[in-house]
This record gives C-alpha cells, sequence and structure tokens, in this order.
C-alpha cells in the first residue's frame, strides 16, 4: 500500500500544487521595488529557492505566504493577485475575498476595514459589493446596525446589477439581521424574503438557507410565535446538519466555482476553489487522524492490551461518526465488534453493531456486508441463537467468497465449523472444514471432494 502511494506520487510529480494563482512577474517586480535580496526577502520564514521558485511561476504561494511577501514589500495583496496591474485599483480577487475571511474569524477587525475600504476606490462594481458587504459585517460584530444595514443593503444592490445572486442572496440575509436587530418593523418580511432568495439559489447554498431559517425562527420567537418558530428552526437544523459533511461543503464550493467561472466571475470562482481544497485538505487530516487511532488499536490488541484496544477503537468510531467520515468509522466499527465479540462480550458488540454498521448488512458493498454478517452470526452462536448463526453464516460466507476475500473467509469459515462441532453436528462441520482445506490448499482441491 505505501509502495503504491508512493509511485502515485512520483507519477503525479510535476502536478503544481494548490495555492493563490497571483499575477507572473508581481513577485520579482516587487521585490526589486523594494530594494530586496531573495535572502532579505525569505527572511527566516521561507527560503530563497522558494522565493525562486515563486517568482519563476514553477510554485504558487500559499496565503500565508503570500501575506508575509505583501508585508516585507509593502504592496496590498491585491498588487500581487491575476488582474492587479493598475496600483490605483484594488479588484475584488478570490484570494482577497478569503483573506478578508481569515482576518475576520482572526477577529481583525481594523485590518478587514482597512482592506475594504481600498477597495471602495476602485470605481468597479464587483469590488465595491465585496467592500460593502465586509464592512456590514464588521459593523454588525461591532453592534452598529444601522450602519451596517446601509452597507449591506449597498452590497446587494450591487451584486443584483453585477449578476452574482449568490453574494446578493448572503448580503440579504445579514440585511436582515441588522434590520432585526434594530427591531424596525420590516426585519420579518426582509427575512421571509432573504428565505426565499436563498432557496431560490442554483447551486443551491444551505448553510445560507439554515442560517435564514435561523434568523426566521429567532424572530418568530421574538414575537411569541411559537409554532411558526418552531417549525422554522426544526428546518434550521434539518438543513444545518445536512451540509455539516465536510465532503458535501467540498462538493458545493466546487459547484460554485464551476458556476461562477461560468459566469466569467473568476475571482468569485477562485475563492471558493480556495475554500474547497482547505476543506478538503482538513479532511484529509481528520481521516488521517481516525486512521492512525484505528492502527493504534490494532497495534495494542496484538500486544496483548485489550482495554487500551477497545478505548482507542472507541475513540477512532466517535471522532469519525462526529465528522462524517464514514469509512474510517465503519472500518474502526467493524474491528471493535470483532474485537469486543473475541472477550464474550455480546452486548457490547451488539451496540456498537447497532450503532455503527445498523444499515451496513443492507448496502451494496459485497465484501463489507460479508464481514457484518460474520459478526452477526458470531453475536448469536454467542447467545445460542442456533436458526440466526447458521443463516448468517452461511450468507457470510457466500459474500466473501464471491468476493475472494481468502483470509477473511477462511476465519469466518473455521468459526462457523468449530460451532457445527460444538453443537455436535460434525458431517455438516467435515464440510466446511473441507471449504477451508481447498482455500488454504488450491491445487489440492481435486483431492478434497465436496462430499
Amino acid at each position: 500500500m505505501i509502495m503504491e502511494k508512493a509511485a502515485s506520487a512520483s507519477k503525479q510529480g510535476h502536478r503544481r500544487a494548490p495555492g493563490v494563482d497571483i499575477r507572473p512577474g508581481s513577485v520579482r517586480e516587487a521585490r526589486l521595488e523594494a530594494g530586496l535580496s531573495l535572502a532579505k526577502l525569505a527572511g527566516a520564514n521561507l527560503s530563497r529557492g522558494a522565493i525562486y521558485l515563486i517568482e519563476n511561476d514553477r510554485a504558487r504561494p500559499s496565503m500565508a505566504t503570500l501575506e508575509l511577501i505583501a508585508a516585507r514589500t509593502a504592496k496590498p495583496i491585491s498588487f500581487f493577485l491575476p488582474g492587479g496591474q493598475d496600483r490605483e485599483g484594488h479588484p475584488e480577487g478570490g484570494a482577497l475575498a478569503y483573506l478578508l475571511d481569515r482576518l475576520y474569524r482572526a477577529g481583525d477587525l481594523d485590518a478587514v476595514v482597512g482592506h475594504a475600504e481600498r477597495l471602495l476606490t476602485s470605481s468597479e462594481p464587483r469590488s465595491e459589493a465585496l467592500a460593502h458587504l465586509w464592512l456590514g459585517i464588521v459593523d454588525l460584530a461591532r453592534q452598529e446596525p444601522q450602519s451596517a444595514r446601509q452597507h449591506l443593503q449597498e452590497s446587494r444592490d450591487r451584486y443584483r446589477s453585477a449578476s452574482n445572486p449568490w453574494r446578493a442572496a448572503e448580503a440579504g440575509v445579514l440585511e436582515a439581521t441588522a434590520a432585526a436587530a434594530l427591531d424596525h418593523v420590516d426585519g420579518l418580511l426582509l427575512t421571509e424574503q432573504a428565505v426565499a432568495e436563498s432557496r431560490s439559489l442554483s447551486p443551491a447554498s444551505g448553510p445560507l438557507e439554515a442560517r435564514a431559517m435561523l434568523l426566521l425562527g429567532l424572530q418568530h420567537v421574538a414575537r411569541s410565535q411559537l409554532d411558526a418558530a418552531i417549525q422554522a428552526l426544526e428546518s434550521a437544523v434539518e438543513t444545518a446538519t445536512t451540509w455539516s459533511r465536510p465532503a458535501t461543503m467540498v462538493s458545493w464550493h466546487e459547484s460554485m466555482a464551476t458556476a461562477y467561472q461560468e459566469l466569467g466571475d473568476q475571482s468569485c470562482a477562485a475563492e471558493h476553489q480556495l475554500k474547497a481544497w482547505a476543506l478538503r485538505e482538513l479532511t484529509d487530516v481528520w481521516a488521517l487522524a481516525a486512521s492512525a487511532r484505528q492502527h493504534l488499536a490494532r497495534a495494542r490488541s496484538s500486544a496483548g492490551d485489550q482495554e487500551g484496544a477497545i478505548g482507542d477503537y472507541r475513540s477512532a468510531v466517535e471522532h469519525s461518526r462526529r465528522l462524517w467520515l464514514d469509512a474510517p468509522g465503519q472500518a474502526a466499527s467493524l474491528d471493535l465488534a470483532d474485537l469486543l465479540l473475541d472477550r464474550g462480550d455480546a452486548d457490547a458488540a451488539e451496540r456498537v453493531l447497532r450503532a455503527g454498521l445498523g444499515d451496513a448488512a443492507e448496502g451494496q458493498d459485497r465484501w463489507e456486508t460479508g464481514i457484518v454478517r460474520a459478526l452477526i452470526a458470531r453475536l448469536a452462536a454467542i447467545r445460542e441463537d442456533w436458526a440466526t448463526a447458521d443463516r448468517e453464516f452461511q450468507r457470510a460466507i457466500g459474500l466473501l467468497e464471491a468476493e475472494r476475500d481468502g483470509d477473511r473467509l477462511i476465519d469466518t469459515v473455521v468459526r462457523y465449523a468449530e460451532h457445527l462441532e460444538a453443537r455436535g453436528e460434525t458431517e455438516q462441520a467435515l464440510r466446511y472444514w473441507k471449504l477451508v482445506a481447498r482455500q488454504q490448499h488450491p491445487n489440492l482441491s481435486r483431492l478434497v471432494p465436496d462430499s
């Protein structure tokens, strides 16, 4: 497996790594204007080689690297972005919108305002729309709803004029938030309009719809309209839960990037692509953590530390379930149930099977279904439910035989043969021992007849 991944990585060696698209020559231009050498620009945080590769368009900087370069050359981020040749203007770029989001989440509201106010000097509708959007967001955070509403209304109108329905809808939800904070009579109407607008988007925006429904529910609560509030809040919960899967959000950001590309809005397309990359990388790290925990459990089990292994398996299952990581969660659940059955803890094994593998036996993956059937059979055998044990062992053997999983098949057949022997059904047991022999020594199969 490791060699396969290494070979795959070697084949992909010439593929450009994800990063921020920058204007060709902009880093070298900024460095020379600032009178900096490669070493001076690199400083202690970067290498001269990295700067050289970025300058020659052989590597793309991360947002953090671009921020360092901008700070050391005293240039705004927009100087380095595609379309940033006009130094008096600061066009909206995907990376700039992403930077504003990062600064806001870090709590640096003054920096957000500074970037937004510079954008207002561009006289470019989309840049002005982005500036008003972020100025409104900052005003909301600072509890200045009157100013926020003015900025957000400007943003919404400009985005509509620029044929950007998703950003217009986002500004509309935020404008309704400001109106609600002001307790204006039109707050509820604006919120209902924002809900309708968010639901009309294609591709849909689940997070925006959930936010609009939450706001609607809160306004109904404030008016003591509890039935309407419960209905709106239930919808918010359902929508947010559906969209909380990392894979769903990655897919959504990629769909949005495609939609913006088709509209010719490369800056918004770049912003969503950046977010998709970041989410995909984070999801990979989460999956890695779950996988590492599962392998740690296997190592503890092999070393005889059964209690430690069970704890690690439970952690891997819970981690995967909390982050909607289906594959790692299923694998850890299978291993955990297997270990619990080896210990004879049928009740705990059944809880794991019900919680993590309830629908697996009805799924489309025959290999996984075969393993689940074998676990159910062992559970039934421990409880001496022989009718269920016989049925599930036979189903598992058929599925694993069809999937050609020799090791799993042999383990399952041996367990079934041992159960049959213990019940005194020697003829049936002999039939399955012969199947084991054929699996272990296929060249001798002609010497081991079926009956």
